[in-house]
């Protein structure tokens, strides 16, 4: 619950960081909230101001400063690449320019990049936006999420971006960086090969006497010769606003009332991610009271409409989730990377391998098989959940095995290396560390070996003359001596300066001396 995930992962998804407290009203509330047409309607947006937390941005800081000294001390040059992933150490590739002028950084975000009005109401804008573009590629899931983050650095930062040999480039302090957007793959045979092992049939059976309430193979003999076998809807979501699961659940309520052929032939089995996120509790209360009235209303002494688990899943248990369930239902409200979809399509059944994925999953536009809705909307989720289970099985099977083929030709090795041999053929200039003097192009220098000032090393000594001191202090911040004596000379200003100085009683005063770059 620090920076990262109370201000960047709902920053990033663009939502409100306590959207339960801001709105003041349910999820159920919001979603039931529908026009005449029976779209769901948008709730408002908060007008709740929250308090920015300077303490997680300097420990943010010093973790991406941990970072970088690591890797400063095993860089071996020029034949070294350096591959950073995600929103932790956004702060990671200013802190290696710096020091690793020359060095060729990759960076690959695996979470949406916000639309730039949200993301200029971060107070660290600036900080964050540079030292991304310090990058020698930076890489996207999606254009969506491209185009956000080249929106807010001309808003911000009055930076252009261009075309050159079909790849995107923004220049920023003398260099250039690639913009890439590219899709993750999966590792296809992880999940082919434990298909017909003997745990997973073992885990597929098992699942299938709990879904239709066998209580032992006798009475599942007895009861499948009378009773059409359950079908099975799975989802497996982390637990987290973003993913959108009590709208899935209202959904799934909309069509055992509307479609009550569905009734006690129908199950949504979710897989519930625990996460540590500062919403957690309020979510599981709302999920499970949606959940409860569900399971009232429709279950009865053999049949439980919705079964919520809430565990990671070990593979095995995954691949038999998926070979025992007819379908898949994801309804999240906004999406990074989601490779679920992907298992789902290698892992299940031929003809079994249908898709129901809001329109903001992270993978639903590169799957051709998938039914794309609004995660708003419950009755689209309802229908089109309906026009899936109903699906001729053949169509199915031959629209997912052109997915699956699809799949296995652009397997997560084959985009990393794809995205490393980007990389490496790249050139990256290498860099003299610069100083202005005056207003004019003309007075710009270049120092090869300029210190840069350690800003924590500079609190430290601060707080330590704080408590040493008596008295309060006062801190002069000058130039290459512009206020202290010049030798062999007398100034009227340095006199009266001495004389301020004397006043201050036991202040002190401290003097940078060279160019600071914090």
């Amino acid at each position: 619950s620090g920076f990262c995930k109370r201000i960047l992962w709902p920053l990033f998804h663009m939502m409100s960081s306590e959207p339960a407290d801001s709105t003041k009203v349910s999820t159920k509330e919001r979603i039931l909230s529908q026009s005449e047409d029976g779209s769901t309607q948008y709730p408002a947006a908060s007008a709740n101001v929250h308090q920015f937390d300077r303490s997680l941005w300097q420990t943010y800081t010093v973790v991406n400063r941990k970072f970088s000294d690591v890797v400063v001390s095993v860089y071996q040059g020029e034949s070294t690449l350096i591959w950073i992933h995600d929103y932790h150490l956004l702060l990671l590739p200013m802190q290696l320019r710096r020091r690793l002028t020359g060095a060729k950084i990759g960076l690959y975000l695996h979470t949406p990049w916000p639309s730039s009005e949200l993301y200029r109401t971060l107070p660290v804008r600036d900080e964050l936006l540079r030292s991304v573009l310090s990058v020698t590629l930076l890489g996207f899931n999606l254009f969506d999420y491209a185009r956000h983050f080249l929106s807010c650095c001309v808003r911000l930062l009055d930076l252009e971006h261009f075309m050159k040999n079909g790849n995107i480039l923004i220049e920023y302090a003398g260099r250039r960086a690639v913009i890439r957007v590219s899709h993750i793959g999966i590792d296809p045979e992880r999940f082919s090969s434990c298909i017909e092992s003997q745990t997973v049939k073992k885990e597929v059976h098992r699942l299938l006497n709990v879904v239709n309430g066998y209580r032992s193979d006798s009475d599942r003999r007895r009861k499948k010769e009378s009773v059409e076998p359950v079908r099975i809807v799975c989802g497996i979501d982390d637990i987290d606003a973003t993913k959108g699961l009590p709208f899935k659940l209202l959904a799934f309520e909309q069509l055992l009332i509307n479609l009550p052929q569905y009734r006690e032939h129908l199950v949504l089995y979710q897989v519930a991610i625990p996460r540590d996120v500062p919403t957690l509790q309020k979510l599981r209360e709302e999920t499970y009271d949606i959940i409860e009235r569900i399971n009232e209303e429709f279950g009865t002494e053999s049949y439980t409409p919705v079964i919520f688990v809430e565990q990671r899943l070990s593979l095995v248990e995954r691949v038999a989730l998926y070979q025992a369930s007819d379908a898949m239902l994801l309804t999240p409200i906004r999406d990074g990377l989601n490779l679920i979809p992907y298992e789902f399509l290698i892992a299940a059944r031929p003809g079994k391998g249908r898709l129901v994925l809001s329109e903001n999953t992270g993978c639903s536009r590169a799957l051709f098989s998938a039914i794309r809705v609004n995660p708003w909307n419950s009755q689209e989720i309802m229908y089109s959940l309906d026009m899936a289970l109903c699906e001729d099985e053949q169509q199915a099977a031959e629209e997912q095995a052109a997915d699956v083929h699809n799949l296995k030709s652009n397997t997560i090795a084959k985009w990393a290396r794809s995205f490393v041999s980007d990389l490496e053929s790249i050139e990256e200039p290498k860099m003299r560390h610069r100083v202005a003097l005056g207003l004019g192009s003309q007075g710009m220098g270049e120092l090869a070996d300029l210190n840069y000032l350690d800003p924590m090393n500079i609190a430290q000594k601060v707080q330590g003359l704080l408590a040493n001191e008596a008295n309060e202090l006062l801190f002069v911040f000058g130039y290459e001596g512009v206020l202290l004596k010049s030798r062999g000379t007398s100034s009227t200003s340095d006199e009266n300066f001495g004389s301020f100085f004397s006043k201050a009683g036991r202040s002190k005063a401290l003097e940078s001396a060279g160019s600071s770059a914090l």
